[in-house]
């Protein structure tokens, strides 16, 4: 059996949410905001050209307030002593970037084991993460000219309006990749749903993240070991004396007989098993593990009891030592 689940978590609740504001709003911003930029565009729609406004406003608040929570949460997580930034670009994607480019080529032998994040995730994860707050910016300027122009004066105005156009178009390809990547990459259904359910199969997993995958496995196999891990013989014991008070002699004898398999010299488990066989009615195997008893415990504090109950057992008269 896997000791994996069959679908792993990708996003967690908040997460799921935080991502879901951010695609609605960066998307519906991009989409609404060539028609701020092109009023021959906006003509077409005529009396509604209006409201196009209002929605890039309130789509830009979706992603600006959605882009805050995920900030205040990676701060929280710093502050309880982990470490949230695995997301952001590093040295050494590069790296993955050549060696994934290389196995595509054929050139590289082995494919390579990306991890539970790579420079897929990460390249648009960080342009997202500085671009947000540039839009954020310069869109309040560009909606606001005159208190804007009072601040930044004509040039400034100009400026902002200038690098928030840049900003929305050089976000564009980032969107793509990550769309592409995340949703649409080749060898994998058409569509991948975990941005709703923020869950993915685990054969999906596997397939596209290898090295995470069997760092999950990894995780997972101690746990697993752990749940189907033998009980004690002290334990066992105890399970089978318990049975025997209740008078569950079958239960009992279970027991005792799985202690003496994992512990063949365990001569309370043996003396034990020799009672309950007798009063099981089973003579011979009663005898049998009595004899064993006294065999590991010739001198023990109930070896005396041993040697009257095996006396009883083979017929024998009864006697005091």
């Amino acid at each position: 059996m896997s000791p994996v689940p069959a679908r792993v978590e990708v996003l967690d609740p908040v997460d799921r949410w935080l991502h879901l504001g951010a695609a609605l709003g960066g998307l519906g911003a991009l989409a609404t905001g060539p028609f701020l930029e092109s009023p021959s565009l906006a003509s077409g729609f005529g009396p509604a050209a209006g409201a196009l406004g209002s929605l890039h406003g309130w789509c830009a608040g979706a992603l600006l307030l959605a882009w805050a929570l995920h900030l205040t949460r990676i701060c929280l997580a710093w502050l309880e002593g982990r470490t949230p930034l695995g997301l952001l670009l590093r040295p050494g994607d590069l790296a993955a970037l050549v060696r994934c480019l290389a196995w595509n080529l054929r050139v590289a032998r082995e494919p390579p084991l990306p991890g539970r994040f790579s420079y897929r995730e990460r390249l648009p994860y960080t342009a997202l993460l500085l671009a947000v707050p540039v839009l954020g910016a310069t869109g309040w300027a560009v909606s606001h000219p005159a208190t804007a122009f009072r601040v930044l004066g004509a040039q400034g105005l100009l400026a902002a309006a200038q690098a928030h156009a840049s900003a929305g178009v050089l976000l564009v390809p980032f969107v793509v990749w990550h769309v592409y990547f995340a949703h649409l990459q080749p060898g994998v259904l058409f569509w991948n749903g975990a941005w709703l359910t923020g869950q993915s199969p685990w054969t999906r997993v596997a397939a596209l993240r290898p090295g995470w995958a069997r760092e999950l496995a990894a995780d997972a196999a101690p746990a697993r070991d752990r749940t189907q891990e033998a009980p004690s013989v002290e334990s066992l014991l105890e399970t089978g004396n318990r049975a025997a008070r209740e008078g569950r002699l079958d239960v009992a004898e279970e027991a005792f007989l799985e202690a003496l398999r994992l512990y063949p010299a365990y001569s309370q488990a043996l003396f034990n098993l020799g009672v309950v066989r007798s009063r099981r009615g089973d003579r011979a195997g009663a005898a049998d593990a009595l004899e064993r008893f006294l065999e590991a415990d010739p001198f023990g504090p109930v070896s005396g009891r041993a040697r009257t109950l095996l006396g009883e057992l083979r017929g024998e008269p009864a006697h005091h030592e």
